[in-house]
């Protein structure tokens, strides 16, 4: 038996991680794939050199679009089981139509908030859907089942979710399963995070000392009301002796940082690359409290420990639905 992890985040690394982590490695093999093409480079280089690795192999495909991209690794890997996060990017659609010949199971991996919360999707014309997948078969070589909401895909049974008992109704009635969280798993992700903090020469606060995370949201909801948040919290974390750790959002530019950080001395404040994954620094060193925008990060720090506190922006923790409230701030 052999399984394949598809990850087209890191999000999807982390719980591919947790999941391999109680299995034989052997029969383990995780593909990198998706449109961040210089993040598939540095997870690759990352997990090749990480000596306690639970995948027997870890395979980097740029190109992965299409069914013949798979192809050459399912001849070898002959997987039993394909489990993929994201089951709307071309990369499923392209592995799910080798299912059959290749003869493999398709199921879902937790993909965050929205394997929780629903969102309206428009409803498609039958009649366009169907000369979209002519064409689909003809440039890209599948089709695609009427269009979905995100781990609804009527080509998946299992799902492997941190919440099994809280996801959505389109989950809800697959196959739920609960990703198993224990001692040997916390320890591997710890100790996975700690293998590329070192490899990208990335300087935390020593392990001794307790930090507040800070997550900024993209720019375009950064407020001077929201920022005014940001320093409160920063200085009430000061004052509880925890070292606060800033992390701007990828698209941000740096005056974004910078506008918290002139309101506090240089030494007061660590800061860490804008580019690098947050579950890196949280699969490393779990933080006392996390602050921002409500995302996926949340969730998973939660299944991982229920030992952090959790704070949203402006009035996001009024918005969410009550069951994943409860979960966050129980």
């Amino acid at each position: 038996m052999s399984t394949i992890f598809l990850a087209t985040s890191p999000l999807h690394i982390l719980i591919s991680t947790l999941i391999a982590s109680s299995m034989k490695k052997a029969e383990c093999h995780l593909i990198l794939c998706g449109k961040e093409k210089e993040r598939i480079r540095l997870f690759h280089t990352l997990l090749t050199q990480w000596p306690q690795s639970p995948f027997s192999s870890i395979i980097a495909l740029e190109h992965a679009k299409r069914p013949k991209n798979f192809i050459d690794t399912l001849n070898t890997i002959k997987p039993t089981e394909v489990i993929v996060g994201n089951d709307l990017v071309p990369e499923f659609f392209a592995i799910a139509h080798l299912s059959t010949k290749f003869n493999f199971k398709l199921s879902y991996m937790d993909d965050g908030l929205h394997s929780y919360i629903e969102y309206d999707k428009a409803v498609t014309n039958k009649y366009f859907h169907f000369l979209k997948n002519l064409t689909r078969r003809i440039s890209k070589g599948y089709t695609k089942p009427l269009p979905h909401t995100l781990g609804s895909s009527p080509l998946t049974n299992d799902a492997y979710l941190f919440f099994p008992l809280l996801a959505k109704d389109r989950i809800i009635s697959k196959n739920c399963l609960q990703i198993i969280i224990n001692e040997k798993s916390i320890i591997t992700l710890k100790d996975f995070g700690k293998h590329c903090c070192k490899e990208l020469n990335l300087q935390l606060p020593p392990r001794q000392e307790s930090i507040a995370l800070f997550v900024l949201p993209h720019h375009s909801r950064m407020s001077l009301d929201i920022q005014r948040e940001f320093e409160i919290s920063i200085k009430k974390s000061i004052s509880k002796n925890l070292i606060p750790v800033l992390k701007n959002h990828p698209s941000n530019d740096d005056t974004v940082v910078d506008n918290i950080l002139r309101n506090f001395t240089n030494n007061s404040i660590s800061t860490i690359p804008k580019a690098l994954p947050i579950e890196l620094i949280i699969c490393y060193k779990q933080p006392h409290f996390i602050m921002g925008g409500l995302s996926s990060i949340f969730l998973s720090t939660k299944a991982m420990s229920d030992n952090i506190k959790f704070k949203l922006i402006a009035d996001e923790e009024t918005i969410i639905p009550p069951k994943i409230s409860d979960i966050l701030f129980q």
